[in-house]
């Protein structure tokens, strides 16, 4: 059966990786995908690598976004020629787009909720038209019910993780190396993990922080954040203690060499950073925001408010690089939860079950 994957963007971030962690499992189950992202994108090139055709499409007409009915005019196009069974939406604004354009079609639609923001009562009738729309996080799911969206076309899947590309190591002799990943915007509160790494290097003087991570949004607001973490950084600590990676495709490597995760973001639907240090055995301080409390039941420790994580989770973060057996304690429980919880078998086979699901049932003409 032939699966229409439609994403906005070429970009390669967290709920990319997710999906690509679990296609695997629906390549296996007889599913052809062909995907309507943005030519020559890294997203692109990736899916083709993995046996999956592009079909290029854009959601832009050079550096000007094309209307949304343009968008969808488009779309449907695209369906008329590929006659897929079903159409995967990889994120909210993505599912918004397409589910009027899947009610008008013979094709089934599947969206997917990575993020928790609000929306207006147009998009989520628009959401609303979908066959089903998978959140990554019981948060989330809660969220969006308490929004508007039908709790009936909804379900939770969690992301999973290779857990043979991320595994624990003996760190025991590692430096102080603290790392953070994520997104250079005002949701990952950045300016929350200098300052707890500031206190940090008080007691700690050797610890480095290595930030990786890029700024996507070029509006003026967050343009003027990044300017200020930078100056932030520079007037507060000596150069090479906190290093700027940009963007990096060797996350499993930087988790090997790092002692400790920071991350301080103030609303998180399920970071699949976390997820990734959770499997690498990567002791972690966060915030106790969206789905972290899901994916950290049982080390309520790891996690404080984001208004108490500069202080407090400076202390934790100590203690972990201080104590040695808190340290083994928490990385060995950290491996668990992942085994238990967060395997890319796990995650591929409650999507397969979605898909069989959505699939199987006949769409009224």
């Amino acid at each position: 059966m032939k699966v229409l994957f439609f994403t906005e963007y070429g970009s390669l971030n967290g709920g990319e990786f997710s999906f690509l962690t679990a296609l695997p499992f629906l390549q296996q189950a007889g599913y052809e995908f062909v995907a309507a992202i943005p030519e020559g994108s890294g997203l692109a090139r990736l899916m083709q690598k993995k046996g999956v055709a592009v079909a290029p499409f854009s959601v832009f007409d050079g550096d000007h976004r094309k209307s949304l009915s343009r968008i969808r005019e488009q779309l449907a196009e695209l369906l008329d020629v590929q006659q897929p069974v079903l159409v995967h939406a990889n994120s909210l604004s993505a599912t918004r787009i397409v589910g009027p354009v899947v009610a008008a079609s013979q094709a089934r639609g599947i969206g997917y909720i990575r993020d928790i923001f609000g929306m207006g009562k147009q998009a989520i009738a628009d959401v609303n038209q979908m066959d089903r729309v998978v959140c990554v996080s019981q948060a989330a799911m809660d969220f969006h019910v308490g929004k508007g969206i039908d709790r009936a076309r909804l379900c939770v899947i969690r992301n999973g993780v290779d857990l043979r590309r991320f595994a624990p190591i003996d760190r025991s002799g590692h430096a102080p190396v603290c790392l953070c990943i994520g997104q250079i915007g005002m949701r990952k509160g950045l300016e929350l993990t200098l300052e707890l790494f500031r206190q940090l290097s008080e007691s700690i003087p050797a610890a480095t922080l290595l930030i990786a991570g890029q700024r996507h949004s070029q509006k003026d607001e967050a343009i003027e954040y990044e300017a200020a973490l930078r100056r932030f950084a520079d007037e507060n600590f000596p150069s090479g203690k906190v290093q700027w990676l940009g963007r990096r495709s060797d996350v499993p490597e930087l988790m090997r060499r790092a002692k400790l995760l920071i991350h301080s973001a103030k609303q998180e639907p399920l970071g699949r950073v976390l997820l990734e240090a959770a499997a690498s055995g990567l002791p972690m301080v966060t915030t106790n925001v969206g789905g972290t409390p899901e994916i950290l039941n049982g080390l309520s420790e790891l996690m404080l408010e984001p208004e108490q994580i500069a202080d407090r989770g400076a202390e934790v973060a100590i203690r972990l690089l201080q104590q040695v057996d808190f340290y083994q304690e928490v990385s060995g429980t950290l491996r668990q939860i992942a085994e238990a919880n967060f395997t890319a078998q796990r995650a591929g086979q409650q999507l397969l079950d979605c898909y069989i699901d959505v699939t199987e049932n006949t769409k009224a003409s």
